[in-house]
């Protein structure tokens, strides 16, 4: 999802609900999570930090 629009900013709410629709309560926070786990398999394998955090609101991916 981040991929299909660079740049574009997502909320986590956005996020959340591409990945289990709106009939599975999930805590908001867990975006958080799984985008820290991402950014650590990334770090681990060389990969450079794509993901751009926007202080609340949410991310966006930057392929810069």
């Amino acid at each position: 999802m981040l991929m299909e629009e660079p740049e574009r900013v997502y909320t986590r709410e956005q996020l959340l609900r591409s990945l289990r629709g709106d009939h599975i309560h999930v805590a908001i926070r867990t975006i958080d999570a799984h985008v820290r786990r991402l950014r650590k398999e990334l770090k681990v394998f060389g990969g450079p930090d794509v993901i751009r955090t926007v202080r609340g609101v949410g991310y966006a991916y930057s392929h810069e």
